[in-house]
């Protein structure tokens, strides 16, 4: 591929992938994360979303009960608020998280891809 300011002295086209990447690009990715991280990303996902959906169905459970006490309106937002307080916890670890892993992932690549560069022929 011709650097573009060079293709288009040249009057040549720069060519373009339009598409989805390739399996063995995420498979690199994932590799150079570590499996233990990307395990761990891929259970607070799952747990995250699991606690929305139990919110969701509480709150709609909540609302629909009729002549309910005080104690009882309180006992239930007690509970949605943690559920909701959880999930938010865990999504900002797994942001976290996800944030540190990828610079680490990317200063790992950057240093492979360059030295091949810089050892080609």
């Amino acid at each position: 591929a011709v650097p573009a300011a060079l293709a288009a002295a040249s009057g040549e086209e720069e060519e373009r992938q339009i598409g989805a990447l390739d399996l063995e690009v995420w498979l690199t990715y994932a590799r150079a994360m570590g499996g233990c991280v990307g395990a761990v990303l891929c259970c607070c996902y799952w747990l995250i979303n699991g606690l929305n959906l139990a919110s969701t169905f509480y709150l709609a459970r909540w609302s629909a009960q009729k002549d309910t006490t005080e104690s009882e309106e309180l006992s239930s937002l007690l509970v949605y608020a943690c559920l909701s307080l959880v999930a938010t916890l865990i999504l900002t670890f797994r942001m976290l998280l996800f944030r540190r892993t990828s610079l680490k992932v990317s200063r790992q690549l950057h240093t492979v891809v360059l030295w091949a560069v810089l050892r080609s022929p």
